[in-house]
């Protein structure tokens, strides 16, 4: 019997499985990964089931998360390792140029069923739902990217991680559970796939149109181990001094979103690790004072990893305007816009903030590492996503601003977390603060008042407000 929670299981059309099928086919897109990914382990059932073969196809296209060289050679890594992994238990993965659209049918033509994993974006539903549609065989997503299912942890957008904290918590227990490991009884490893040689990124990528051509970002290189590594580092490293978080000079953030973001590690087994490890704290490395304030560190980081992300997802799949301005909370939309005529001492373009030209010297090196690296620490994420308010006329250009530098550089753009996040920026998920000029009542984050604008000397990087 699976281990794997029904809720995470849903039908997504009245189709039977084909008999003459010679395959399982997993339709890889959000979990790009082997390890602890359920809609993978699903697929071996039925392949067991019905004594098929698997096999893994990945669809290559630069219309949404792969819009940019960046994002591609993060999954081209990702991808790379993980032929080896499944390799390794019988199971072939084809990565082919072309939409999930075209290719996904296709391949079903000889499949026994097909299975998904599932996204919340929504592009990438009206997708799944198009497959569904028109496949002639099975059609079977597994939610595995979230700890607690969407709809079972509420059944509309939440207001705020308060109202939220409480319906995964209530729901939790049962779903902190690991699927088991199986190995397909057939080897797909014969059969004949016109499928992309993975060894060779720069020919790959030169055969895609990428609407932002980003560098890629040398810190992050994906695959599941790069996560592992990250994941035990901070383990290590960070989560005793978790209490820092908002000084990025410390370093203490785990630096997980990307990985995350391309499903390369399980939130489920973070979870399960972390609320194990004052059984083996020793691996920390921490002082005695450091060890007392574990327990706090551990909620800490627990609450940012299932409650603010989850809360990210619930966003996105409840708010059909989640992409928009018109998706904020009405108060906050109301506040910016009656703020609208306050005087901005400086107007910025987009082209002008990209290139980080702006009167904020902070804001510029911010700006330009983000063009470097495709990640910022969390806090100085808030920080960068709120100034175009003070600098476009409009609030919301603003934030169409802020959204779009998040989208075309952050390596976990155009994903839930970014979505939710920029909005957040502008009053998603928060509470009305004291009123100012041209922020209204949406939680400032200033630099203190005394640093001069233009000494890069004097900007340490944790003298926010």
């Amino acid at each position: 019997m699976s281990k794997i929670p029904e809720e995470r299981i849903q039908l997504l059309n009245l189709c039977p499985e084909n008999p003459k099928g010679k395959y399982i086919l997993y339709w890889m897109d959000a979990s790009v990964r082997q390890k602890n990914n359920s809609a993978l382990e699903y697929a071996i059932e039925l392949g067991i089931e019905h004594k098929k073969g698997v096999i893994v196809l990945y669809c290559l296209h630069t219309k949404g998360r792969l819009s940019s060289r960046r994002r591609a050679r993060f999954a081209l890594e990702s991808l790379r390792e993980l032929e080896k992994t499944l390799a390794a238990r019988g199971i072939q993965l084809a990565v082919v140029y072309g939409t999930a659209q075209e290719l996904v049918p296709s391949f079903c033509v000889s499949a026994c069923a097909l299975v998904m994993d599932c996204a919340y974006l929504r592009e990438d539903r009206i997708v799944r739902n198009e497959i569904a549609r028109n496949v002639s065989c099975t059609c079977i997503q597994v939610e595995d990217n979230v700890v607690v299912p969407v709809e079972t942890a509420s059944s509309h957008a939440d207001y705020s991680a308060k109202s939220f904290r409480p319906k995964l918590a209530a729901n939790l227990n049962r779903f902190l559970t690991l699927p088991d490991r199986n190995v397909p009884p057939v080897s797909t490893l014969n059969v004949n796939l016109m499928k992309l040689d993975l060894s060779d990124f720069d020919r790959i990528e030169n055969q895609l149109t990428f609407p932002y051509d980003v560098a890629t970002a040398i810190d992050f290189p994906g695959g599941e181990t790069m996560a592992d590594q990250r994941w035990r580092r901070f383990l290590k490293y960070g989560l005793a001094r978790y209490d820092q978080r908002r000084n990025p000079a410390a370093s203490v953030t785990s630096a997980l979103g990307p990985y995350l973001s391309f499903g390369c590690i399980s939130p489920v087994e973070i979870l399960i690790r972390l609320r194990e490890i004052l059984k083996d704290d020793y691996l920390i490395s921490c002082t005695d004072e450091q060890r007392e304030l574990l327990p706090l560190n551990i909620a800490a980081f627990e609450d940012e990893i299932l409650t603010r992300r989850e809360l990210a997802v619930n966003f996105v799949w409840f708010t059909p305007q989640y992409d928009t301005f018109e998706g904020l909370p009405r108060w906050a939309q109301k506040t910016l816009e009656l703020r609208s005529a306050d005087d901005r001492e400086y107007i910025f373009s987009f082209s002008e903030m990209k290139n980080g030209k702006t009167c904020d010297c902070y804001w510029n090196l911010t700006q330009l590492e983000l063009v470097k690296n495709g990640w910022l620490p969390p806090h100085t994420r808030m920080y960068w996503g709120k100034q175009p308010l003070l600098w476009t006329r409009e609030p919301a250009e603003a934030f169409r601003y802020a959204l779009r530098l998040n989208n075309i550089y952050q390596l976990d753009g155009l994903s839930p977390g970014g979505f939710a996040g920029v909005s957040w920026c502008y009053g998603l998920h928060d509470f009305p603060f004291h009123a100012r000029p041209v922020w209204g009542y949406i939680r400032p984050m200033t630099r203190h008042p005394k640093l001069p604008m233009d000494d890069p000397d004097c900007l340490s990087i944790n003298q926010i407000d």
